[in-house]
């Protein structure tokens, strides 16, 4: 099975300020954003791989306004 996901800082667990999501605003905010989308992610496909998929495509659908 395909896989496609798209992500968006926004909806990261302990984001609670836009700021924290553009790294001139907050840049130590941004960065700790940044580790905590790539662990939900790995999690993510970690378990989609436990049931058989193998092929994903992820999508940063973060931009700037």
């Amino acid at each position: 099975m395909n896989i496609y996901i798209s992500a968006d800082l926004e909806g990261v667990l302990g984001v609670t300020s836009p700021h924290q999501c553009f790294p001139t605003s907050d840049p130590a905010g941004y960065h700790q954003a940044v580790n905590q989308l790539v662990l939900e992610l790995n999690t993510l496909i970690a378990a989609f791989q436990r049931h058989g998929s193998h092929t994903f495509t992820v999508n940063d659908a973060h931009g700037y306004i």
